[in-house]
């Protein structure tokens, strides 16, 4: 009968099955499987776990090393599941994942979910929903692992669409008056992402919604300043224009609205 496996990588690499957790030695083992992992339900050619192991600098046996890495990871996860996991394709390998058992999957459905309801206006099923998919998140993903820059990029992706979850969450909450409780995580996520616009906005809007106009027109001077000592640029139109509304004291429905879904270019 086949186990369950359960595996994390939107945080340090996480291996469990049915009797606890799986121990996995070594760091090119935890690193093939990393970037099996992040490519879930696809086959991943050796050229690029050689690429993602060595980053450029592959020994001449890297192939054969590859070969080797694999047979002792099939191993570890079959004697974990109790069935093969690790399957060979010309030049190239994939891993057999169940249901739920890889939680960036997981984290892919609730958002897509949460992407619709946004959509379609229904913003307290998009709030959970999005909350539920941010919830996922343990740290950096595959934090810990120093793997190449092909698998790097993939990396990068996977947290730029973290930050496009919790900003469609943050518009969801601003929608419902949230106003309050989006104000400190979006000071977090300001300060993961000092460069975006669009977060800026949303936390100056919410400080507005809340009625704390002075921090909301100080926050516009902080972001000014940076986006001109950072870039030597000026605030873009939405954070213009909302910080314009802010000194007529427009109501905030007026100047502030959601936008449609998840942000895109994502891979």
């Amino acid at each position: 009968m086949r186990g369950s496996l359960r595996f994390g990588v939107l945080g340090p690499l996480q291996i469990a099955g049915d009797h606890g957790p799986v121990r996995l030695d070594g760091v090119r083992l935890r690193g093939l499987l990393g970037m099996l992992l992040v490519h879930p339900g696809r086959i991943v050619s050796t050229t690029k776990l050689v690429a993602g192991l060595w980053d450029g600098t592959p020994p001449k046996s890297a192939t054969a090393n590859v070969r080797t890495y694999v047979y002792s990871l099939r191993k570890v996860l079959a004697r974990a599941s109790g069935s093969v996991r690790l399957r060979s394709h010309p030049a190239a390998y994939e891993l057999d994942l169940g249901d739920g058992e890889l939680d960036l999957v997981r984290f892919e459905e609730l958002s897509a979910r949460g992407d619709l309801a946004a959509r379609n206006g229904d913003f307290a099923r998009a709030e959970v929903l999005l909350d539920r998919a941010a919830g996922l998140w343990r740290g950096r993903p595959l934090d810990g692992l120093d793997l190449g820059s092909w698998a790097k990029a993939r990396l990068t992706a996977l947290e730029d669409r973290r930050w496009a979850v919790l900003s469609t969450w943050a518009d969801a909450r601003l929608a419902l008056g949230g106003y309050d409780d989006v104000i400190h995580r979006l000071r977090e996520l300001a300060a993961e992402h000092p460069l975006r616009e669009r977060t800026w906005a949303q936390l100056i809007a919410a400080l507005y919604g809340a009625g704390r106009t002075g921090e909301a027109l100080v926050t516009f001077v902080r972001v000014r300043e940076l986006l001109v000592d950072e870039l030597g640029l000026e605030p873009g139109p939405e954070l213009c224009e909302l910080h314009r509304a802010i000194l007529d004291r427009r109501p905030l429905r007026e100047l502030y609205r959601p936008r449609s879904g998840l942000a895109k270019g994502i891979a």
